[in-house]
């Protein structure tokens, strides 16, 4: 990927820094924003190659940031690429009647990124090797889940143990404050503070592989979503149960 400039936008400082460090393994130029105001300003003012934006931001989410770049007569053909952790019902449908290309499901595997990339910018047969999509995954059920999927992260991060572990610390070191928080908003029936707060959670877990935990907390956000007070409660709940076990097996790692 030498000399193909990348636009990753995305809110999540440890999302930014995993694309960078895959995408940089193949020597691609990789430049980050962490709003969607930001990425339109990029996309304005340097040349890009294809966007990779998150619809979940400040100031300007996907959606909108998309809208905006489409106006800019460089970028009207530029691949757009959303990234999302939910891409059912309503929000898949918004994502495909926007102006993105088409869209990578939270967490990102390699394998998943490189395909879309070969995709719209490669011809049929020129990419680097390993540029295909990896088979659909089955969904699991919530007692199938694992606490956490280490082929997943090595997956998710290049097949790099080191950058594994440390999303992983990042990630549990994280996890009471965050907890706590959302208590403390499901208490105070913030509905949108709160959905904000899970979704962001959500995002992290996905991407550090703790795929029962991320599960949990997607639940909880449909529940929060629906501001239905009673299961929101017994989601959270189910979700402290989960962020206890990862705890645990962190632990145990040591």
């Amino acid at each position: 990927l030498r000399g193909i400039r990348i636009l990753v936008a995305d809110d999540n400082d440890i999302n930014r820094k995993l694309m960078r460090n895959v995408l940089g393994n193949y020597a691609a130029t990789v430049i980050c924003t962490e709003d969607g105001a930001q990425a339109v300003e990029t996309v304005r003012n340097m040349p890009i190659d294809i966007a990779l934006i998150d619809i979940h931001m400040p100031n300007l989410n996907g959606l909108e940031a998309v809208a905006q770049i489409r106006q800019i007569p460089e970028a009207k053909t530029l691949p757009l690429i959303a990234m999302t952790a939910d891409a059912m019902g309503r929000n898949r449908a918004e994502i495909e009647n926007s102006g993105f290309d088409t869209f990578l499901i939270k967490p990102i595997e390699e394998e998943d990124l490189l395909s879309v990339i070969a995709k719209f910018l490669f011809k049929e047969d020129d990419g680097p090797e390993g540029f295909k999509s990896s088979a659909q995954k089955a969904i699991l059920s919530r007692r199938q889940l694992p606490v956490y999927d280490r082929p997943q992260a090595m997956r998710i991060t290049g097949n790099s143990p080191r950058i594994a572990t440390t999303m992983l610390n990042q990630l549990v070191e994280s996890l009471e404050d965050s907890m706590e928080e959302i208590a403390r908003l499901v208490e105070e029936k913030d509905w949108k503070a709160l959905w904000q707060n899970i979704h962001k959670l959500q995002g992290a877990a996905a991407i550090c592989a703790v795929p029962a935990l991320s599960a949990s907390l997607n639940r909880l956000q449909v529940a929060v979503q629906n501001k239905n007070a009673e299961i929101t409660a017994q989601e959270l709940k189910e979700t402290n149960s989960e962020m206890q076990r990862l705890i645990q097996y962190h632990a145990e790692l040591d």
